[in-house]
């Protein structure tokens, strides 16, 4: 179940970045990787992209994205952080 969550807002965050609206990230603290989710450990991110997933996980910060940091996010379902992290980027429109 939470493959398919992970890929319709894997579609939806591509979306949301290539029309350059304004949008959030969330997380979710998950215990497995699904097979066929798109991960990325922490160190692979930009320097944007770290603190904004940082100020996100331990500030509750809404983790406002702009289209680059959208569109980055957007390329992955699970982060590896402290946790395993499920994204999803969030159009506020």
């Amino acid at each position: 179940m939470i493959g398919e969550r992970l890929k319709s807002v894997h579609s939806v965050a591509y979306a949301t970045a290539s029309h350059h609206m304004p949008s959030h990230l969330s997380t979710e603290r998950i215990d497995s990787v699904p097979s066929d989710a798109t991960l990325a450990h922490y160190d692979e991110l930009s320097d944007s992209a770290k603190r904004t997933l940082a100020d996100h996980h331990t500030r509750d910060d809404p983790g406002r994205l702009d289209a680059t940091l959208s569109s980055e996010f957007g390329q992955w379902d699970v982060i590896k952080f402290t946790d395993y992290l499920a994204v999803s980027v969030d159009c506020s429109c």
